[in-house]
């Protein structure tokens, strides 16, 4: 889904209400900037790129990022750590998918059948874990 991304114990966002009059970033034409166009008083920046986003938010220059939740996830544990946080606040679900030529049922199943041995060994929640620093939510692991 739509998450947020601020600077580390950053305390003025614990909800999606917080948002409201917040400054916020996102990235050009991307359903984070269509969300955060919809924020009542947000005075919403839009960046090029969503490294623009997250160094904005850094130097103090915005509240928050409005982001996909896993590469928030990825970002606050990897090039932001000890410098943000991925609140486990979702404004909208997205799902996120892997796409496969048309006709190619094959390679589906296939995708299909290793997700749910991954799922159902533990492999896909150590996975999760390692690349996005929490235990994945419930409803991805069906």
């Amino acid at each position: 889904g739509m998450g947020i991304v601020v600077a580390k114990g950053y305390q003025g966002i614990q909800s999606a209400k917080d948002l409201e009059g917040k400054r916020l970033a996102v990235t050009i034409g991307s359903t984070g900037e269509i969300a955060a166009k919809r924020i009542p008083h947000a005075q919403v920046r839009v960046f090029n790129t969503l490294s623009d986003c997250f160094l904005e938010l850094i130097n103090n220059g915005v509240d928050a990022v409005l982001n996909d939740i896993p590469t928030n996830d990825y970002y606050a544990v990897t090039a932001g750590a000890g410098k943000v946080d991925s609140l486990s606040i979702s404004l909208a679900a997205e799902d996120l998918g892997i796409a496969v030529k048309k006709g190619r049922k094959d390679l589906l199943e296939k995708i299909n059948k290793g997700l749910a041995s991954l799922k159902a060994s533990g492999e896909f929640t150590a996975i999760y874990k390692k690349w996005f620093g929490r235990e994945p939510s419930p409803e991805l692991l069906h």
